[in-house]
């Protein structure tokens, strides 16, 4: 962090982040659903056993803002909204699975060549679930003289680009997190700060289609997002394989959940939607829908409300997201269903 950002309550801010607090629920109808990308959280139960170690990379901390209401006239908010962003990607939504909410930080690479063999196998990837998402966990922090990320050989003993390609056999494509900023929601070092391109490079020499750009470290140094994630933009455009990479923005803060009037609304998920079009393919429009292995019903309704109020924002090549789908974990199955 930089020294000018250390400041007590920045760090108070960033411990109340890592641990486990209550989470505030609004149950409230549903006004309308906007198609968003349909990236599915399966659990362990519908795909493989979880390893022991799974754990929650982000925990989720108390909620205490609540969203403003929208203007009017959706005309008028459009006409503020950036340009869309044209990478050629994305021009309905995407669909697939990730790591997050049904394996936590716990998975190698068996645990992803099973899972990618089981989209396969029970229909997913012909219903159109394509991506396999590694989230926060691939990754510990680790670098080489050089700024290159170094990765655990027995965690992935044939390396990533090996793992890129074996899901790229099956028909399938390939995702891959980081942060905007220097640490990670899973730990310090799991950010790309100041090595944004030098990232993007490696990811897309490594055979990756997507990249999911979280906000923890981001909010932890006091980083613009829009200014940061249009950096992030600029490097995957510019990447040096000239790979079509898919942009999922992922700012999940409330205004006023990191410390105190931190983030401001501008700074908070709730903006993302005027900056998100001109700048990735999809971005967050609330808050984490639950817990590594939970997701609730009320959670759901509150997030699609959220995802409700800018639907001039979503259009081919960039849309709101909601947050995952989390079939079997927690919800009814006509809580699932409808979900």
């Amino acid at each position: 962090m930089p020294p000018e950002r250390a400041t007590p309550e920045s760090q108070q801010g960033w411990q109340r982040l890592r641990s486990w607090c209550p989470r505030r629920r609004f149950p409230r109808r549903i006004r309308r659903i906007l198609a968003a990308a349909g990236i599915l959280a399966l659990p362990a139960s519908l795909l493989l056993a979880p390893p022991a170690s799974a754990t929650s990379s982000r925990s989720a901390a108390a909620r205490s803002a609540s969203a403003p209401a929208t203007s009017a006239h959706p005309d008028a908010r459009a006409a503020a909204l950036a340009p869309s962003l044209d990478n050629g990607l994305a021009r309905t939504p995407y669909q697939g699975w990730n790591t997050y909410y049904g394996l936590g930080s716990g998975y190698n690479e068996p645990t992803i060549v099973s899972v990618a063999n089981a989209m396969v196998s029970r229909g997913l990837r012909d219903a159109g679930y394509n991506y396999v998402w590694l989230d926060g966990g691939w990754w510990h922090g680790t670098r080489d003289a050089e700024g290159n990320i170094t990765v655990s050989a027995s965690q992935w003993p044939h390396g990533l680009a090996w793992l890129a390609s074996y899901i790229h056999s099956l028909g399938l494509k390939a995702g891959i997190y980081t942060d905007a900023g220097a640490n990670g929601c899973g730990g310090p070092g799991q950010g790309s700060y100041g090595h944004y391109q030098q990232d993007v490079n490696q990811f897309a020499a490594w055979g990756f289609d997507a990249v999911k750009v979280d906000f923890c470290g981001g909010m932890q140094m006091g980083l613009d997002p829009a200014a940061a994630y249009g950096q992030f933009r600029d490097a995957l455009l510019a990447n040096s394989s000239n790979r079509p990479m898919l942009f999922n923005i992922c700012n999940p803060f409330e205004p006023g959940e990191y410390a105190p009037g931190v983030p401001s609304y501008d700074r908070s998920v709730y903006n993302s939607y005027s900056f998100g079009p001109g700048t990735g393919n999809s971005w967050r429009t609330d808050t984490d829908v639950g817990f590594v292995g939970s997701i609730q019903w009320p959670d759901v309704l509150r997030n699609l409300d959220a995802d409700a109020r800018h639907p001039e924002a979503a259009g081919p090549g960039h849309w709101n997201d909601p947050d995952y789908l989390g079939p079997e974990l927690g919800m009814t199955p006509a809580e699932a269903q409808a979900m």
